[in-house]
């Protein structure tokens, strides 16, 4: 019965085509996978977005404390 089993699994995994079952194995992530995904445009446009939203803050804040910080006027 086992011999008979393992028969028919042999003969599905025959059928499938080796590109069928490399596609199931990229799909599976694991803990020594280090591979680092893609960068698309779409990823550098928010990263440029989010650096000039970050400058912009910066540049607000130090404003703000040139004001606070600023010598008193003599009068």
């Amino acid at each position: 019965m086992k011999f008979l089993e393992l028969r028919e699994s042999v003969e599905e995994k025959e059928e499938q085509s080796p590109n069928d079952i490399f596609k199931g194995q990229l799909d599976q992530l694991r803990k020594t996978d280090t591979r680092r995904s893609r960068l698309t445009l779409m990823h550098l446009n928010k990263l440029r977005k989010m650096k000039e939203l970050r400058k912009a803050e910066v540049n607000k804040k130090a404003q703000k404390l040139g004001v606070i910080y600023a010598r008193a006027s003599a009068q």
